[in-house]
């Protein structure tokens, strides 16, 4: 007897799906993952025959016995993946899978009716669902497990900003001032009042985290107020580095993107095309200038072509500009303390839950480890200059999650902890055992980073050419036991992998941060004992960084460079050795003695020479006055000395400081500049908002809270107005006198 009910068709659908594609996938893949001897046996295979079933109602789902090549092949990577965790019930993917499959009826039923207007609007639903597959999750990496663990990118993606220039150049050629300051403004202002726009931005700055984020919001009817654009684009995402040579076609973006031909035309008819091409400057330079002109080319041919256009810097600032007539250019901001900390609250939610812990248990973790990284980052300058993008903001939540949701604070502790993280515990995930590069450990991978480092350093460059990288890492290989023949084959494993050498544009390295740069360098300096040769490039201040790094690495000689720097007797060799002390924190106690003894002679000094020494080497004094100011009560000479040097060199750490002073009343009688220069004294609270106000201008641009707040409580003064524009006349003479 025929069974006539409602599930006949589905259930002799789903016996076809399993015999001819999930039956023999579960064949390959038997045996494929170690049994787990706490299991028994029965429950194993009850799980496998679950698991089987589960794939087979969800290919039937789709209404079609037919599985094309791309659902095959992830038929196979979901099933393989599966078996890893003995076919657990509650394994996520698999859920991602039913939806993926229930989502594609649609199509198979619009292909069924006819329609073709039914047909463009389940093939825009499915390319979509495939954009959301693709961009719309994160790899959240320095988890220590076993398995790739991912996350929704929504969940832990912060704004990105951009800056304007903050100087401009005129019709006559001349520079000036930008009428902005460069003001910093969000990505989605920028995207809206831009139809072609190229965004610039260094390593790890978010570029492509930018489009994925971009291409995997849903459509919606509305324009989406946290991207700014209009409703309905259809994105189109191109890589710079998959392209050939040649024009740029419909047929190339079909096939590229992987949108239906037919969808395509649609959306490039009614203007609805979103066209994102990422990572130009990977494109060779002949090639690069044959893809701007081919995407210039495709618009004027197209008409409204909606573009965004992300590289890192290459040649003279306005060479892709020029070649890309028309388009906005901006460049991307680095992250605010206030944004670091978001992204930090994010990241460490999101690696709560993706390890399965119930939401309540994972937001108080998260809660607990993303407040003492935030603390100990509020604290540590030498940390804020490591979080200023998303990329080493992010190495900084993986250290701290490494070290026991703990942090070091000295320098050379924390970048040693960093470059662990980029040198070992991320390439262990990313280098197939069989790679010549990722048979190395941390120590060899920063012994062969160590002399690049040393060269670009030494050649006060930023990038070095590939040859001179490859030339470095044949030096060192046979220091390490390898042949120096790999050079070639590592160099091509580490591009655009470990986040520390990157390369910047083709055919030049560089490291990720500065900071590596530095640290690095220091520590070759320390291996070959040139202390002499290091101490001697103090009137550079492109050393002085590796200077105090050097004196904070295992195996320096630290009282030996503080000895060497004291008996030069210069003000700026006084605050090196000053910060040679929070570099190493066992420096031997004679030596602490001494710097601080020079320290206070430097300090207090009534002589101009030395004045004008601590106005030309701002960075140095900026940290040595500003803890003078936090761990005692200076007098009030003392306290505008400081608030000037803290203003020149543009020391964020100082904002808290002079916020807190805000409400000091105590009267300031500038004794030696008092000639006329003020009404009435001004108080220590009306100078640290003059200063706020006059020397930190860009960062209350791009702190709206900090600035409000500051305006609002220098309005409570009295004389502010006066003080801002007699500090112009104080400033004015202290500079006429150091030109005297």
């Amino acid at each position: 007897m025929r069974d006539e009910s409602p599930r006949a068709p589905f259930d002799q659908l789903k016996a076809r799906l399993d015999d001819a594609a999930v039956a023999p996938v579960f064949e390959r893949v038997r045996g494929a993952a170690p049994a787990d001897p706490a299991i028994p046996a029965v429950i194993t295979e009850n799980r496998r025959a679950r698991a089987r079933d589960r794939l087979a109602v969800a290919l039937a789902t789709r209404g079609s016995a037919e599985v094309p090549g791309v659902l095959a092949a992830d038929l196979e990577r979901l099933t393989r993946d599966w078996a890893q965790t003995g076919f657990d019930d509650g394994f996520e993917p698999v859920l991602r899978f039913e939806i993926r499959c229930a989502q594609e009826r649609d199509l198979v039923l619009a292909r069924e009716s006819g329609d073709p207007a039914a047909i463009l609007e389940a093939l825009e639903q499915d390319y979509r669902r495939q954009l959301a597959e693709r961009y719309g999750r994160i790899e959240l990496r320095g988890l220590q497990t076993t398995h790739r663990v991912t996350q929704a990118l929504q969940a832990v993606f912060v704004p990105l900003h951009v800056a304007d220039p903050i100087l401009e150049t005129g019709k006559d050629g001349e520079l000036r001032l930008s009428p902005t300051l460069g003001q910093r403004r969000p990505i989605a202002e920028v995207l809206a009042a831009s139809e072609r726009l190229l965004l610039l931005g260094g390593p790890g700055s978010g570029k492509s985290t930018l489009i994925a984020w971009l291409a995997a919001q849903p459509a919606g009817v509305e324009p989406n107020p946290e991207t700014g654009l209009p409703p309905g684009l259809l994105p189109l995402v191109l890589a710079a580095r998959s392209l050939a040579d040649g024009p740029l076609s419909r047929d190339l973006i079909a096939r590229e993107t992987g949108c239906d031909p037919a969808l395509l035309d649609q959306a490039l008819g009614c203007g609805r095309a979103f066209l994102m091409l990422n990572g130009l400057d990977e494109a060779p330079e002949p090639l690069r200038r044959e893809l701007t002109a081919a995407v210039c080319a495709f618009i004027a041919r197209e008409g409204s072509v909606r573009t965004l256009i992300t590289s890192r810097p290459v040649g003279r600032k306005d060479d892709l500009a020029e070649q890309l007539d028309g388009f906005a250019v901006h460049e991307l901001s680095d992250l605010t303390q206030v944004e670091v900390g978001v992204y930090i609250d994010r990241w460490c939610l999101a690696a709560e839950l993706s390890l399965g812990k119930e939401r309540p248990l994972a937001e108080r973790e998260a809660a607990t480890a993303a407040e003492d990284l935030k603390a100990r980052i509020g604290r540590s300058r030498p940390i804020q200059r490591i979080a200023v993008n998303p990329l080493l903001a992010t190495i900084l939540c993986v250290v701290h999650r490494f070290l026991g949701h703990s942090i070091p604070e000295h320098r050379a502790t924390l970048y040693d902890k960093c470059t662990d993280a980029l040198l070992y515990e991320w390439d262990r995930v990313k280098f197939a055992g069989d790679t010549a590069i990722g048979t190395l450990d941390a120590v060899a991978k920063r012994r062969l980073l160590m002399g690049v480092a040393r060269r670009l350093h030494d050649a006060h460059a930023a990038e070095l050419p590939e040859s001179e990288v490859a030339e470095e890492f044949a030096r060192v290989l046979p220091d390490l036991g390898r042949s120096a023949d790999e050079a070639g084959r590592m160099l091509d494993e580490i591009r655009d992998r470990t986040g520390m050498l990157v390369e910047r544009r083709p055919g030049y390295y560089a490291f990720a941060h500065l900071t590596f740069q530095e640290y690095l360098t220091a520590l070759d300096y320390v291996r070959h004992r040139e202390f002499d040769a290091l101490t001697a490039k103090y009137p550079d201040d492109w050393w002085h960084e590796v200077i105090v790094l050097a004196a904070g690495v295992p195996g320096t000689d630290s009282g030996g460079i503080v000895k060497r720097l004291l008996k030069i007797n210069k003000p700026t060799t006084v605050l090196l050795a000053a910060q040679c002390l929070e570099t190493e924190v066992d420096m031997p106690l004679a030596y602490r003695k001494k710097v601080e003894v020079a320290l206070a002679k430097l300090i207090n000094s009534t002589s101009d020479d030395k004045l004008v020494e601590l106005f030309n080497a701002p960075t140095l004094a900026a940290p040595v006055l500003l803890k003078l100011i936090n761990n005692s009560e200076p007098d009030l000479d003392l306290l505008l000395l400081a608030f000037m040097i803290l203003g020149f060199a543009k020391y964020e750490p100082a904002i808290p400081v002079l916020m807190a002073l805000l409400d000091d009343r105590r009267l300031y009688y500038p004794v030696p500049l008092s000639a006329g220069l003020f009404s009435q004294a001004p108080s220590v609270g009306d100078l640290a908002a003059t200063f706020l106000i006059r020397d930190f201008p860009e960062t209350l641009a791009r702190d709206a809270d900090l600035n409000s707040r500051v305006v609002s409580m220098a309005k409570r003064y009295e004389d502010y107005a006066n003080a801002r524009e007699q500090l112009v006349a104080v400033k004015t003479a202290t500079n006429s006198a150091e030109a005297g």
